[in-house]
């Protein structure tokens, strides 16, 4: 109030503020735009100081570790990412503060999650131009490296596989005639072929003396070996072939219960199963999903992986003679496929042999005892035959689990069974 010759007046100042409120009506809409867009983002999004601490995450990063924003603010990015009490070698955030100021990349695998991700980090200037944070980026790369791993493996076996029939073609023609000349050789002196002792009486040759020399130069046991390594080496080829010729197989909707009963019956009775790798004395288990239906599958293929897998689990487990040898078959379902589990409590594998046991001709067995095409022909009918998928997870000292991925295909052009 303003007294004036003794009269009150009041004087009031009336400022026009509609366009700062819809400034600031704009800011917050502006502000809750850019918020629902970060954390709209399926990547990981973190906006770090330059000493690494986190000052923001999206909704993406929480969801990952599972933690609220509250408890993630303020923590340095190796104790989050890496559990870390440094920052992580080659720290891609340092580089990001380095001159010029340009944005860096960098694959990391994450151990404790198991995933791979690709790191990229640009620097935030401030008005002056000096780095006030640095922008970090996460993005889950694992499936296109599941994916890249399994076209390098595709190609890998398409090479081998070319390789392997020009390979069998080649030896095939020498080794039978090899095997051949052997045989002639065994047929020309034995001593109860009226033909050979006809020849053998006009050059005053005896069979018997001659049978009797070689036996006590054990020649006839070396002629004998050879003609056995040559058809050994018939069988390897045979088999290379059969490897590298494609066969068109029949898809049938199949209980996967009876295909795995059959197929451990089917082992139960494989001669050398028995008597060198002791089947009989592994413990059976089954754990099958309930009302999984019929999948579609070719079943004779099915068959020949399920019979590679259990017999390289009971080789394994022979080794084993601290437990009791114990195999476990599973079945469920995963999404849009249905799914197979080959678990053995043998010694297991360490990870540099789990990376290679698809490769063909990569064996851990010894000279004679395996061609190491086995686990690489189930590769091919389950990947490239079923458009499935063929995993393995192995701990050392505690076992194998190999996991099958079946499509469950639409029935309608699978045959109804009958």
């Amino acid at each position: 109030p303003i007294s004036i010759e003794g009269h009150i007046f009041l004087c009031a100042i009336i400022h026009d503020i509609s366009a700062r409120i819809m400034a600031q009506e704009e800011l917050q809409a502006t502000t809750e735009r850019w918020e629902r867009t970060f954390n709209a983002i399926p990547d990981i999004v973190t906006l770090q100081d330059t000493s690494m601490r986190i000052v923001k995450i999206n909704r993406a990063g929480c969801e990952l570790f599972g933690l609220l924003p509250d408890e993630i603010i303020g923590r340095r990015c190796h104790e989050l990412f890496a559990g870390l009490g440094t920052p992580c070698p080659g720290c891609p955030c340092k580089k990001g503060l380095s001159v010029p100021f340009t944005p860096h990349f960098q694959e990391v695998y994450h151990e404790y999650l198991d995933k791979t991700f690709r790191i990229t980090t640009a620097p935030v200037p401030d008005a002056a131009g000096k780095v006030e944070y640095v922008a970090h980026t996460v993005k889950d790369i694992s499936q296109n490296k599941e994916l890249e791993q399994q076209l390098l493996q595709t190609e890998k076996m398409r090479t081998v596989v070319g390789l392997a029939a020009g390979v069998a073609h080649e030896i095939n023609t020498p080794l039978s005639a090899i095997l051949q000349s052997l045989e002639l050789v065994q047929m020309g002196i034995d001593p109860d072929n009226e033909e050979n002792r006809k020849i053998a009486r006009r050059h005053d040759l005896s069979l018997r003396n001659l049978q009797a020399y070689l036996a006590e130069k054990r020649l006839d046991y070396f002629i004998d070996g050879a003609r056995q390594s040559a058809i050994n080496s018939g069988e390897i080829i045979t088999r290379l072939l059969e490897f590298s010729r494609p066969r068109a197989g029949h898809v049938e909707a199949v209980d996967l219960r009876e295909v795995i009963r059959t197929t451990w019956r089917l082992a139960q009775s494989d001669y050398t199963l028995k008597k060198k790798e002791h089947i009989l004395d592994v413990k059976f288990i089954e754990e099958f999903a309930p009302n999984l239906g019929a999948v579609p599958c070719m079943r004779i293929e099915l068959e020949e992986v399920l019979f590679n897998l259990i017999k390289n689990a009971v080789q394994a487990m022979a080794d084993n003679n601290d437990r009791q040898p114990r195999l476990i078959l599973r079945t469920g379902k995963l999404e849009r496929y249905a799914c197979i589990e080959v678990e053995d409590n043998g010694p297991g594998m360490e990870m540099e042999i789990q990376q290679r046991v698809f490769e063909p001709f990569f064996t851990t067995k010894k000279v004679g005892e395996g061609t190491g095409l086995g686990l690489a022909a189930c590769y091919s009918i389950i990947h490239d035959k079923h458009h499935g998928k063929i995993e393995v997870n192995s701990t050392p000292g505690k076992g194998t689990t190999f996991f099958l991925f079946l499509p469950l295909q639409a029935n309608k052009n699978i045959p109804a069974e009958k």
